[in-house]
């Protein structure tokens, strides 16, 4: 027996559809995988990682559509899954999965990327796949034609069988790009067709004729017959039912008005249309996913849904006709409590709405909706005020205090914590980025650091679509530390965006050169992609006298007002780099992303205004932290300490502390003082933090302000350091 569940819809921070079939455990899933797919998932809850068999990808090989496969493939490698995974889609579905050839994965992912070009079928169903070709269109080649099937081939055995290299692909390895042909005229749907379901056996009928449980009744399971004891011949048709032919299920993905006319001209289409209700194997469910410029109501489409049987029952996936429901819920729930205490910190997110009532039909239409819903945050934040009333008195008192808010300078340095988990997001953290808003003449304008999957749809949410808006006209700079999934799965997304809000603005990624060639490869699909961006590889700011003084760089220093800026080769995976910059307004940034302990940055970063440097573990952990190159708490305070930075922002948090970590409210003193012990099994890069402290250093930790990254939070420097509560805020709602 199959269960069919819509398990995502479109919303303001997810831009997926996503149909699940369940067959007793064994999950397939069709739809759309965009950015944070994976995260939706495991805060819904319905979709076990380890019984997804196959992933089923509709529509065009965009990255719209797959930005979220890399991500819920690491998801399932993290998984109990014993068997390997199999992705199929359109005919450039491999060419996607081989512009990831200079990502560095961590762990191994087993997984077949398969061109659906003919019938699958599996213990469970036939699945038929329908290429839609557009008008005018002679014939699609595909990637794999080329002649770069081999080097495709080799990226995905790579990516089947790392174990958490230390180092990427060179990046001559495949410095052109992938060629590509047009991904736009083709699309993808399915019809399903789910094995018949076997007759009841009948237990009592087959005792009356004789026959004993256990093995006989399997005998006849099988169909055959069986003989009893007193010779009566038992054949399967007098205990067993009639074969019960399981219904069909289509998913349709129409992105723009030009597939509906393709679709009525495929002849196994027509012929499932005009197919009798009373016909074995009869059409029950059509999945419609419709990009944002079809009008499901229009004639042409109301004409469409009516020549398939009227007994089936139409699931609408378009954006303008489901909920704009809060798709990672308890997060927003985390935020809206928060926001309670902390109010200047977390600006209430954009409240999701319910958009347009589906126009009265004679035909049976829903939208296609992914339970559960959560709207309406001033409802919430009602109710956990109520429980905080109940279960924590002093932190309700400190709430009705609030009224009377500290206003910071408008001319404040501000942080946006977007994302602050390290590895793969968790329910109530997503992947790493932050944004740094600096003050100038004109306004602001805003550095993005680092930019993990998701990084854009978690501002849409936060601050709503014209919002987001402002927010990406701001950003001049971007930077990229290195190579890993969580730090740079969101950037193409982020950049297209950004492209359409660009008008003349020009924007700057400092990066591993790996990045520029995903970009470029890209870029095929999206074609303004390079326009206005302005690429700077990451190594040719190593060093105080580096020779690669670009026309890029200079332009870098006229955009954002620079008076230095440098990278610095971290102790991580290789390539990866640290970023320090310094303004003429004399603001000082440092940021680490991830690294053990470096005296090279430290030094580099001497003196900064604000320090952002990863906290991957707490101190317990320094084993885990030296060997997966990456910093304890206490390691970066002395960092910081080593720097004499006034304000201090840790982020990069492991989700094994899945909510607040164990460290909120930090004693900087007492953390510093212990370092000696705490430390004591140091490596070869931490062993200069194991040292006495000064009345000089004491001075330091009474005055630096030290603020622990949480997702949503948004911060000025005047607001840094004041996080007491939250852990008691926390633990007395329900979230």
């Amino acid at each position: 027996m199959v269960s069919v569940q819509v398990v995502a819809h479109p919303t303001t921070d997810l831009d997926s559809s996503l149909l699940r079939l369940n067959f007793s455990g064994a999950e397939f899933l069709f739809g759309h995988f965009s950015e944070g797919i994976h995260r939706a998932l495991a805060d819904h809850g319905p979709v076990k990682l380890s019984r997804v068999r196959q992933v089923f990808l509709t529509g065009q090989t965009t990255w719209t559509e797959l930005g979220g496969l890399p991500g819920f493939l690491i998801g399932v490698s993290d998984t109990a899954v014993k068997k390997g995974l199999s992705v199929l889609g359109g005919r450039n579905l491999q060419w996607a999965i081989g512009t990831l050839r200079g990502v560095q994965f961590r762990q191994k992912i087993d997984v077949d990327v398969i061109y659906a070009e003919k019938e699958i079928v599996n213990e469970f169903m036939t699945v038929v796949p329908v290429e839609l070709v557009l008008d005018g269109v002679d014939g699609l080649v595909d990637a794999a034609d080329d002649g770069l099937s081999c080097k495709i081939e080799s990226i995905l055995e790579r990516i089947r069988s790392t174990d958490d290299a230390g180092e990427s692909l060179r990046s001559d390895t495949f410095s052109r790009r992938l060629l590509l042909p047009d991904t736009r005229s083709s699309s993808m749907c399915y019809i399903i067709q789910p094995r018949p379901i076997p007759g009841h056996f009948n237990v009592i009928t087959a005792q009356l004729l004789g026959v004993p449980p256990g093995p006989a009744f399997g005998q006849l399971r099988k169909g055959l017959p069986f003989t009893t004891a007193a010779g009566t011949v038992v054949t399967p048709d007098m205990v067993i039912g009639p074969i019960e032919q399981a219904e069909q299920i289509v998913v349709l993905d129409f992105p723009t008005h030009a597939f509906i006319t393709a679709a009525t001209k495929v002849d196994w289409l027509r012929t499932l249309q005009t197919s009798s209700p009373s016909d074995s194997g009869k059409l029950s469910t059509v999945m419609h996913i419709l990009g944002p410029e079809v009008d499901p109501f229009s004639e042409q489409y109301t004409q469409f849904m009516k020549s398939f049987p009227s007994t089936c029952k139409h699931l609408l996936a378009h954006p303008s006709y489901v909920p704009d429901t809060i798709t990672v819920s308890r997060s927003a729930r985390l935020w809206t409590a928060l926001g309670l205490l902390s109010p200047t910190k977390f600006p209430q997110s954009h409240t999701a709405s319910e958009r347009k009532e589906l126009p009265r039909s004679d035909i049976a239409i829903v939208p296609a909706i992914a339970e559960p819903l959560t709207y309406n945050l001033d409802e919430l934040r009602e109710q956990m005020l109520s429980d905080i009333a109940d279960s924590a008195p002093s932190i309700a008192a400190r709430i009705m205090q609030k009224d009377e808010r500290k206003q910071s300078s408008r001319s404040d340095v501000e942080c946006i914590c977007i994302g602050t988990c390290s590895g793969s997001p968790s329910t109530f953290k997503n992947v790493i980025g932050t944004i740094v808003r600096i003050p100038s003449r004109e306004g602001y304008y805003s550095l993005l650091l680092d930019c993990g999957e998701g990084t854009y749809y978690s501002l849409r949410r936060m601050y709503g679509a014209a919002g987001v808006v402002a927010i990406l006209q701001e950003i001049k700079l971007i930077f990229i530390s290195h190579m890993h999934p969580d730090h740079h799965l969101g950037l193409l997304t982020f950049l297209v965006a950004w492209t359409q809000v660009m008008g003349s603005r020009v924007i700057y990624v400092i990066a591993p050169v790996n990045i520029q060639i995903w970009i470029k490869d890209w870029s095929q699909v999206y074609p303004n992609l390079t326009v206005g961006l302005r690429f700077i590889n990451a190594e040719h700011l190593t060093g105080a006298n580096s020779p690669h003084i670009t026309a890029s760089i200079e332009g870098l220093y006229d955009a954002i007002d620079l008076a230095s800026i440098q990278t610095v080769a971290a102790i991580h995976c290789k390539p990866a780099y640290s970023v320090i910059l310094s303004t003429s307004s004399q603001f000082k940034l440092a940021y680490s992303g991830d690294t053990r302990p470096n005296q090279r940055f430290a030094a580099a970063a001497l003196n900064s205004t604000l320090v952002i440097h990863e906290a991957t573990f707490d101190d317990n952990l320094l084993s885990d932290a030296i060997k997966k190159q990456h910093a304890t708490v206490t390691e970066a305070l002395c960092i910081a300490k080593e720097i004499r930075a006034e304000n201090v922002l840790l982020t990069h948090i492991s989700p094994r502390y899945p909510i607040l970590p164990d460290f909120m409210c930090v004693d900087v003193l007492q953390r510093v003082s212990s370092a000696g012990q705490v430390l004591a099994d140091e490596d070869e890069h931490g062993e200069f933090l194991v040292c006495d402290i000064t009345e000089d250093d004491k001075q330091w930790c009474e005055n630096v302000k030290v603020t622990i990254a949480v997702d949503g939070m948004v911060v000025k420097l005047s607001e840094m350091g004041d996080q007491e509560g939250w852990t008691e805020l926390v633990r007395a709602v329900t979230l």
